[in-house]
């Protein structure tokens, strides 16, 4: 036994209390002889003999209280060494509970087998071995606090959590869980408690995105970690075989919008990329779409070849504002293998509006026509004039229209994205207004004016690398040889952009945007990219020059794009690429400033809100759990127009779900959803180069029996014989306050009834001197 608080034992001196408070009321006292009381002595001695037992009782209940009281303080714990238990030995069980373990063979999930397998280990070990269990998916998590008997109320808990799992979304780093294990066993370690003997057995499928961490270099730094620190550890991993070799799954990898933010009425395009990851054909099939829960259309799925994709398409108005999930789930004859990844989701969250701010920065040397060209042209693209809607159909996108010289009185916060139109105003200050909205998440696009002022541009907006652009302009060469004047001549034309950068997604579908029928006369020139150079690109010309490029600073984006939108510069305008380029790029701007809904696993959960009367909320996880969320307290003051609600631990895949009360409306409850990752749904078998890294470089002991790891096992535990020393133990001080209280209802009772007795003492002695008095002998 060993105390947490063992200066409290300092008190024990205190039991003397009750002994001399007894002793105290027993003093001698002056006595005054009354030839009555002669002829009560007699009933009044054998009271008191009567009496002695149950003080007794009562003082050493007592006594007994403060000492318990005194115990319960020290906070006592049982080790395992003086429970029978090993107290140099451990025994560490990591079961890979990831996607791949839902596979079905023979209608059963390999997940069952799994957790046979664990079990049988646990309860083949010795009895008085200690162990712990770790469930591996979403980076590790410890199933109790730290290693319990079997036999144990903890020990008996983290059987019965095991029992009840299931497979999850989520991805094994069965790598990271081992180390997590030797370090733990570490932490545990004291100059009273040595680090204990670790045996780590690894109960997994055997596919490939468990060990994406295991590469020779890993394995051989955890070899010479253990190696050199002399550590006691043996690491075993059970691979569990599946029945067969015949695979039937189809999956629906993602679904893709073309936004993920739009307004009411609008239609949304969704697509499902679904792949056959089985081991045979597919049959056609049908995929039907839900938005929140209820079937909305369907798409025709062809039947595929193992390792084969294709990718259907399905729009749909959605008119009710607020978040929809919308999911994609396969209905097919015969059932997969492995269903759960038969279905993907997606999150549109549909807005009455979103504002956007126009800054009219163009120089007032300008002609008319090119000034109010290139506004006109941007508002229409959106469905407006001006700030006014044109006909039926306006984008989701609201524009209000300012001069520079007003940018510094106007509330810039309130604007998810900022075009400055024209680059006239280049003073640094003007710049600097827009620093502090671009690192809070707004965007940014800046349209170059043509024939800018080079070095007021640097000035203003490169500010030698601190500023906006992430490149400077240079001068655009005054004497043009034959080539690039005929070049001039016939104008040029923009590249295909690439379908990977976010901004592009639809603009570079080029059999439905005209984006190669663009041809530009005149644009700024940005200087050549130097060695080093980190700058995305997300348009260029066909000779390959930059025409606009991104920057990243904060939480926002800019864009800086050199070709004026002009008749007289490009064609652009005139052609439908550009109603799509300015959607998207606004779209892809505004972005940041919004709840991201659509997560990857890992990635932190930010909920924004205007409302501030909504904290604290409720975070309810894909498993059914939750927890309370607080708001971010560097997202709290009168000067921040929004709440601010963060959570970082998201790496179980699935849907979430935020729920937090407001003093203006209803409850508020928005979705998130995290993505399973992709190297998950595409699982395969362990390759045999993984597999040999494993045994020769990290020494891991590999099987498919538990039996076949027991007579490795039993060797390694006779190198380390049970002590007397623990590494754990079982806290025992909320029983001994249990037992105070019981302790004191007793003491209480036996008080009363001793009161009581001595009450009777004198009742006893009154009526034998009535009777006295009443006697014919008494005169």
């Amino acid at each position: 036994m060993t105390f947490l608080s063992s200066l409290f034992l300092f008190a024990l001196p205190l039991i003397a209390v009750p002994l001399l408070l007894h002793f105290m009321r027993r003093r001698q006292r002056n006595t005054m002889h009354w030839g009555a009381m002669r002829f009560m002595q007699a009933a009044v001695n054998d009271r008191r003999r009567m009496r002695f037992p149950e003080s007794l009782l009562l003082l050493l209940a007592r006594c007994l209280f403060v000492a318990g009281l005194v115990f319960a303080l020290a906070r006592p714990m049982v080790l395992w060494g003086s429970s029978g238990g090993s107290s140099n030995r451990e025994l560490i069980v990591i079961v890979d509970d990831s996607l791949s373990t839902a596979r079905r063979f023979g209608g059963n999930p390999v997940f069952d087998q799994i957790r046979n397998a664990a079990q049988e280990t646990i309860s083949q070990s010795p009895k008085d071995l200690p162990f712990q269990l770790m469930l591996a998916s979403g980076g590790g998590r410890w199933v109790g606090d730290q290693p319990r008997l079997a036999e144990s109320l903890p020990g008996k808990s983290a059987l019965a959590e095991l029992a009840n799992h299931h497979a999850t979304l989520g991805t094994a780093n069965l790598m990271g869980c081992v180390q997590k294990a030797i370090s733990a066993a570490g932490d545990r370690e004291t100059s009273t408690r040595p680090r204990p003997a670790q045996r780590i057995v690894v109960v997994t499928d055997g596919t490939t995105p468990a060990w994406l961490g295991s590469s020779p270099a890993t394995l051989a730094r955890l070899r010479s970690m253990i190696d050199e620190s002399n550590l006691p550890v043996q690491i075993q991993v059970l691979e569990i075989e599946s029945a067969s070799s015949s695979f039937r799954n189809l999956s629906v990898i993602q679904l893709n919008s073309d936004n993920d933010r739009i307004g009411v009425k609008e239609s949304v395009r969704m697509s499902a990329e679904i792949r056959n990851t089985g081991t045979v054909a597919s049959d056609a099939c049908q995929l039907a779409w839900q938005l929140d829960g209820e079937v909305a259309g369907h798409s025709s799925v062809t039947g595929l070849k193992p390792g084969q994709s294709t990718e259907v398409f399905w729009s749909a108005k959605l008119k009710t504002e607020g978040p929809v999930v919308v999911d994609g789930r396969l209905e097919q004859e015969k059932p997969d293998d492995l269903p759960e990844d038969s279905s993907a989701t997606k999150i549109i969250e549909v807005v009455q509006q979103i504002p956007i701010l126009f800054v009219d920065n163009q120089s007032p040397s300008a002609t008319t026509d090119l000034q109010s060209q290139q506004i006109k042209f941007l508002t229409l693209a959106l469905g407006y004039q001006g700030e006014e809607a044109s006909g039926d159909y306006h984008s989701v996108f609201a524009p209000t229209i300012i001069s520079a010289t007003e940018v510094g009185s106007e509330d810039l916060a309130k604007y998810s994205a900022i075009i400055v139109v024209g680059t006239n105003n280049e003073s640094p200050e003007f710049s600097d207004l827009l620093l502090p909205e671009v690192r809070r998440g707004c965007g940014v696009w800046v349209i170059i004016s043509p024939d800018p002022d080079v070095d007021a541009f640097n000035s203003c907006w490169f500010q030698d690398g601190n500023g906006l652009s992430p490149l400077p302009l240079v001068d655009s060469p005054k004497e043009k040889s034959p080539d690039e004047a005929e070049v001039e001549t016939t104008a040029i034309r923009i590249h295909p952009p690439s379908k990977q950068h976010p901004a592009n997604r639809v603009l570079s579908d080029q059999q439905r945007i005209d984006l190669d029928q663009v041809t530009i006369k005149q644009h700024a020139m940005f200087r050549p990219l130097l060695l080093g150079d980190e700058v995305s690109i997300p348009l260029r010309s066909s000779n390959d020059v930059p025409l606009v490029v991104e920057n990243s600073i904060g939480q926002g984006r800019v864009l800086f794009q050199a070709v004026p939108i002009a008749i007289e510069t490009t064609n652009w305008p005139v052609t439908n690429s550009f109603v799509v380029t300015v959607h998207e790029w606004i779209t892809y701007l505004s972005q940041p400033s919004a709840t991201n809904l659509n997560l990857s696993a890992g990635s932190p959960l930010v909920w924004k809100f205007a409302d501030r009367s909504s904290r604290p909320a409720l975070l309810r996880f894909p498993n059914g759990t939750s927890i309370d969320l607080t708001e971010d307290p560097q997202s709290h003051g009168v000067d921040q127009p929004v709440g601010t609600f963060r959570f970082f631990e998201t790496r179980l895949p699935g849907l979430y779900r935020a729920k937090a009360s407001a003093m203006s409306s209803d409850p508020i409850e928005i979705p998130f959803y995290v993505q399973p990752a992709r190297e998950e749904l595409l699982a395969q078998p362990l390759l045999a180069e993984t597999r040999s890294w494993l045994k020769d470089i990290g020494q891991f002991d590999l099987a498919n029996s538990s039996k076949d790891l027991q007579e490795d096992a039993q060797t390694f535990w006779l190198q380390y014989s049970p002590s007397a020393s623990s590494t754990g133990g079982f806290p025992i001080w909320q029983w001994i306050l249990l037992s105070l209280v019981a302790l004191l209802i007793f003491e209480l009772l036996l008080a009363g009834r001793v009161s009581q007795r001595r009450s009777g003492v004198s009742n006893t002695a009154a009526k034998q001197l009535e009777w006295i008095q009443q006697s014919p002998g008494y005169r």
